[in-house]
């Protein structure tokens, strides 16, 4: 990523609609197009926990983990996608339509210094960690907007995620293993928040290697609590969230070289004239 520059390949009415707003929508990770996406990660640690070999008392966590790998519901992931790749052809043919489009630079420190968080109470939001705090399934979630490279070489996806399961059950967090924690009740409390972060984490930067020319990079949202993040539904009918940023986020807007470009120049001018924006157009 150069200087911390992330761009969302659009159509214009998208486009004019994000900028117009300040708002993105987060996809559910599970309709996104590739559906490599989510299902191959979940399997590649289910495979991997289960060749794990682990001591007879720690069978009972190992257990728990398969269990919340086969339920669904609790990769509850949100997630809109950018490129680093600037100006690209190959990123223009398929996210814009022939009648044209634009690219929204995005500053990455922006993006994060920017997500605000409707309607929450004061206590539960920590502005510098950027976490709101929740329960529900059997992994303890924590709600951490943030942004992930996504992943493309097998063998290092392989390597890091036996590396990950490695440390669940040898690394100490403090004076003891996620493992070892999972036989005391109280600490485990606090300690399992570590291990679905883990999970949504690994789970959600992983993509089939036949994507890597989109170098993809993600603005994620892992399990929002319904009362702080509605959900809505697409006219594709897919679940998604609300991610809001602000203004100064968008640096630059480039316009497509395909379509009506003089036409897409007057309206963007007047975007940024009516709002009092600074992004610069290209």
């Amino acid at each position: 990523m150069k200087n911390n520059l992330m761009l969302h390949y659009t159509s214009l009415p998208a486009g004019i609609a994000i900028i117009s707003t300040g708002i993105m929508r987060m996809i559910q990770a599970f309709y996104l197009l590739d559906d490599f996406e989510v299902v191959n990660p979940r399997d590649k640690i289910r495979d991997s926990i289960l060749r794990y070999s682990c001591a007879n008392r720690y069978r009972k966590f190992q257990q728990y983990i398969l269990n919340g790998l086969n339920s669904f519901s609790e990769f509850s992931i949100y997630t809109s996608s950018f490129s680093a790749n600037y100006d690209d052809p190959y990123m223009w043919k398929h996210y814009t339509p022939d009648s044209g489009g634009v690219a929204l630079v995005f500053d990455f420190n922006e993006l994060l210094k920017g997500f605000i968080y409707e309607n929450i109470p004061d206590g539960t939001y920590d502005p510098e960690r950027r976490i709101v705090s929740g329960s529900n399934g059997s992994f303890t979630c924590v709600s951490c907007p943030g942004i992930v490279k996504c992943q493309y070489d097998a063998s290092i996806v392989q390597k890091y995620c036996d590396t990950m399961i490695d440390g669940w059950f040898s690394k100490p967090i403090g004076s003891m293993s996620l493992a070892e924690a999972f036989e005391n009740e109280n600490i485990w409390t606090l300690a399992r928040p570590l291990l679905s972060n883990s999970i949504y984490n690994f789970i959600i930067a992983v993509k089939d290697p036949s994507y890597n020319v989109e170098a993809e990079w993600r603005w994620v949202n892992i399990r929002p609590n319904s009362i702080f993040f509605r959900e809505y539904k697409d006219e594709k009918n897919r679940p998604y969230v609300i991610g809001k940023f602000l203004p100064t986020a968008i640096k630059e807007i480039l316009i497509s070289p395909h379509g009506d470009k003089d036409n897409t120049r007057r309206i963007l001018e007047d975007l940024r004239q009516k709002y009092n924006l600074s992004y610069r157009l290209k």
